[in-house]
């Protein structure tokens, strides 16, 4: 049985509302475990309107045509989501974040976006997934990730349509994006402000030294497949081993393997 970590309120009482949540899924059927992805599809759990649960083989693509059925996120202890369900969740928020029309790119940063298009966001969101609204971490965490994604996504969008002049780079717009909205867009790409920015990103990842090797994987999900293996969750120090480590065992750098050598020495 997954159920979200309950937290307590300031008097020490439980958080009823998350007690309400797990009783929920505690009256559907009993809920399958689940593990991740088979043959392309995410194996998840999917509860119904009448609070039926049944596990499916999902992409991505699949959520947005389902109707009064949706896809249960089993968070982990980091209040992530975990196994095919952070999967599926990563793959299609990313997915959401290309409606320019939900998410235009000609704000300068997520927190000048407004306030009913965040509301909006969170209330289909939750049209599509399973999961305890009223966890403030939890909401804390969707929220970020998908500012994250809309991030990426106009990130993406400058290094490919980027050129010398702005009146270059209006010629070039994506027809998916409206005009004038691609016009503010270019804008604010060649203000001081933003190309300072891009230089101090570009600086920011020349400092970081040990790349990880989970690709698209949250930390969490990796966290539940070694919980799986051995029956306990890793620490942060074995979570550093083994997400520095290529697939021969050997670490991506000899910066990594001095970390590693430290870290294996404290924990020995």
């Amino acid at each position: 049985m997954y159920t979200f970590d309950s937290d307590e309120t300031q008097n020490g009482e439980e958080n009823q509302t998350n007690v309400h949540f797990e009783e929920h899924l505690d009256n559907a059927s009993a809920p399958m475990h689940t593990q991740g992805r088979e043959q392309g599809k995410w194996v998840v759990n999917v509860i119904s309107s009448d609070g039926t649960l049944t596990q499916e083989r999902l992409t991505a693509q699949d959520i947005w045509g389902m109707e009064n059925r949706r896809v249960v996120l089993e968070f982990g202890p980091y209040n992530q989501p975990e196994d095919g369900s952070g999967g599926i969740f990563g793959t299609w928020l990313g997915m959401f974040s290309n409606d320019v029309n939900k998410f235009p790119i000609n704000y300068v940063d997520w927190r000048k976006v407004p306030i009913w298009r965040k509301d909006e966001a969170w209330e289909y969101i939750q049209s599509k997934f399973y999961f305890d609204a009223s966890n403030e971490k939890i909401k804390k965490f969707v929220m970020k990730s998908l500012s994250q994604k809309c991030k990426g996504v106009k990130t993406r969008l400058w290094n490919t349509y980027r050129r010398n002049t702005r009146e270059e780079a209006i010629e070039v717009r994506p027809e998916f994006i409206p005009k004038e909205q691609w016009q503010d867009f270019v804008h604010l790409q060649f203000r001081e402000k933003a190309k300072t920015l891009r230089e101090q990103n570009v600086k920011s990842r020349s400092h970081y030294k040990t790349p990880h090797t989970l690709g698209k994987k949250s930390i969490s999900r990796k966290s539940k497949e070694i919980f799986l293996k051995t029956g306990k969750r890793p620490s942060r120090g074995e979570i550093f081993l083994c997400t520095r480590q290529k697939a021969n065992g050997s670490f991506v750098n000899a910066e990594a393997t001095t970390i590693a050598l430290l870290v294996e020495g404290t924990s020995g």
